[in-house]
């Protein structure tokens, strides 16, 4: 079946699984509930965008006691002569039939089933319990819609789709701080989620380079932090109240969710170009920053009027998204500042706090506070755990997995979003003209060999295991190094781990290896020794990998409880809500970039977070990833050319 991602259980009877329509004739959604009716109206627009088709719309409920759908005459029953495909019912049904067995709470809410009637022609139904599965199933029907080749095409005898995710959070993260997209890009980017079934927005707001949502209570935020730059090359822009309950409204309608991330008490330079009271010296140049990093000016946590502006920002933020979650980040955070202040200081003595550190995590405890009286759930990066996490934050880890490793170990709930599979901001390619952070590359293969709870994270592989499980950063930015990939390698290799948790022969160290010749050694008697020392090496390095085997072989007969592999007790599985994809964009300028930089990585993303891990078959997914790339064109996206760039 030619669907990203791809279902959980899927057969057909005959005929092939594409479900074609007639050119001309049209297409008939019928939802059953009003909720619905935006979902049938985004996926008319598609299908009239993709296929050149029309679709006409209707709502069941609107016709309730009038004999049929308001919009479609006879009883709701199309006429005779329309499109082979003649009519899909959308529906929520707080019982759908046959759903996938044994799945746990956490992904019923996005469970469907999706059946061609082989006794209604021409009609197919989408059901859930939820709106949000209903939509997951929604995409799945589009991308299996083609028009009709001739008179002697037709519809499969039969098709059962029955499908749910492997984990419950499956997000983008968009970084409209650094440069600014207009509300109509965002929307877009959520419409590409929504077909590859993503779930959640994480929408990066304020940065040190530009502040990106409407406050009323503090206009400066806007009105100066919104702007940096002088003329001409002044840039910025932000998104009012009413451009974020569009964009929030729009997102709910497709089933995904917008968390907002609100920076503190870092990465906040333009609220401080602002407003410079909120410094610890009061003295910040009342300039925007234009350089990219991280900047020793933060919020000042040791004045009692800085607190009350974070929780008056907070209070009218959160009161625009009704998720559940808000996120605070609590990343890069230099104590420079704090070291220095008296009032800080104080801070730390009055609350009894062991020093800077501490002070972080008692204001990012003091949000949560603040934030869970509002309904809210705070989420924040893993440098959280250094300072002492909030009660109930999820951690969302970046920096590796470790850190989720420690989070989900305390009881707390984490996003994996590692920069060595989920950082979209790095190039994809090693040509000169391959846009995105020069530092780092992350191919399209690395991302979807992505697991955000893999059977073994070795803590105890030494440096180069350390290395490769925390993955790079942005330089500059405090996240440094080499990014998922440098150079031209793969991506992706073996670690074995030699005795005393040392690490094995890695392929840095093998290619720089060089024989020597043997008149090197001065004489017979080196020779031998040294052909005997390389016999002894290559049979250690046999046992070696026999010892990696064996152990490779221990881990897949306890996949089932997916151990961390390094030591303690397995990870609960439930704590790991799932992963994230990352877009920031210090080196994406423009749309066209972003939507490069997003696709068609995004494809191998969703597939990751959506499908079971065991099997994934790279070669079936980069076939159907050719067909995906042609909607994504047909539908005005930019994605990368699959064999490299134009």
């Amino acid at each position: 079946m030619d669907v990203i991602p791809l279902p959980l259980e899927a057969s057909v009877s005959s005929g092939g699984s594409r479900l074609p329509v007639c050119a001309g004739a049209g297409l008939d959604l019928v939802c059953e509930q009003s909720e619905l009716r935006p979902l049938a109206a985004w996926m008319a627009a598609w299908i009239a965008k993709r296929w050149g088709l029309a679709c006409r719309t209707a709502c069941a409920e609107a016709g309730a006691g009038g004999g049929g759908p308001a919009g479609l005459g006879g009883g709701g029953v199309p006429a005779a002569g329309r499109p082979l495909l003649r009519l899909a019912h959308l529906r929520v049904d707080p019982g759908p039939s046959q759903l996938p067995l044994e799945l746990g709470e956490s992904v019923e809410a996005e469970a469907y089933a999706l059946d061609l009637r082989p006794d209604a022609a021409g009609e197919i139904v989408v059901s859930a319990a939820t709106v949000a599965a209903v939509c997951r199933g929604a995409a799945t029907l589009l991308q299996l819609l083609r028009p009709s080749s001739g008179a002697d095409d037709a519809l499969p005898a039969s098709l059962r789709v029955r499908d749910a995710p492997a984990w419950r959070w499956r997000g983008v993260l968009l970084d409209s701080g650094r440069h600014f997209y207009p509300a109509s890009f965002v929307k877009r980017v959520v419409d590409v989620m929504a077909l590859l079934k993503m779930n959640t927005l994480h929408w990066h707001l304020t940065e040190d380079q530009g502040w990106r949502i409407e406050v009323k209570g503090w206009p400066l935020l806007t009105e100066v932090g919104a702007w940096r730059g002088e003329p001409p090359m002044r840039a910025g822009g932000y998104y009012t109240q009413d451009e974020i309950r569009d964009v929030v409204a729009h997102a709910a309608s497709l089933g995904v969710r917008v968390v907002p991330e609100i920076e503190l008490p870092g990465h906040c330079g333009a609220a401080l170009a602002a407003y410079p009271w909120l410094s610890c010296t009061g003295r910040v140049e009342p300039r925007v920053p234009t350089q990219w990093g991280i900047h020793e000016d933060v919020y000042c946590p040791g004045k009692d009027e800085v607190l009350d502006f974070l929780e008056s920002v907070l209070t009218e933020v959160a009161s625009l998204f009704p998720c559940e979650y808000f996120h605070i980040g609590g990343d890069e955070c230099p104590k420079t500042r704090w070291r220095a202040c008296a009032a800080c200081q104080a801070r730390i003595r009055s609350e009894g706090l062991g020093g800077e550190e501490q002070l972080q995590g008692w204001l990012m405890q003091r949000a949560a506070r603040h934030l869970a009286g509002l309904g809210k759930r705070v989420v924040g990066w893993d440098e959280m755990l250094e300072g002492g996490l909030p009660e109930g934050a999820a951690v969302m880890s970046w920096r590796g997995i470790q850190g989720g490793l420690a989070a989900a170990r305390a009881g707390h709930d984490v996003v994996m979003t590692p920069t060595s599979h989920c950082y979209f901001d790095y190039r994809q390619g090693d040509g000169p003209n391959e846009p995105g952070a020069y530092y780092a590359r992350l191919p399209l293969e690395v991302v979807y060999s992505f697991d955000p709870l893999p059977p073994c994270c070795s803590a105890s592989a030494g440096a180069a295991a350390a290395a490769i499980a925390n993955g790079g950063g942005r330089a500059g930015d405090g996240r440094s190094g080499s990014g998922a990939s440098s150079g031209s390698g793969s991506g992706s290799w073996e670690l074995m781990e030699g005795e005393g948790g040392t690490g094995g022969e890695q392929p840095q160290a093998l290619a720089g290896a060089q024989q020597q010749e043997p008149g090197e050694q001065g004489g017979e008697q080196q020779q031998q020794q040294q052909q005997q020392l390389q016999r002894q090496q290559q049979q250690q390095q046999l046992q070696r990998q026999q010892q990696h085997r064996q152990q490779q072989q221990g881990q897949q007969q306890q996949r089932q409880q997916r151990p961390c592999g390094c030591g303690a007790a397995p990870i609960d599985r439930a704590r790991i809500l799932g992963g994230q994809a990352n877009l920031w964009t210090e080196y994406v300028p423009d749309e066209a970039t972003a939507e490069y930089l997003l696709l068609p990585r995004l494809a191998a993303m969703a597939e990751a977070l959506w499908s079971p891990p065991e099997p994934r078959d790279w070669r079936d997914f980069r076939r159907r990833l050719e067909g995906h790339v042609e909607a994504l064109q047909a539908l005005g996206y930019r994605p990368r050319p699959l064999d490299g760039r134009e």
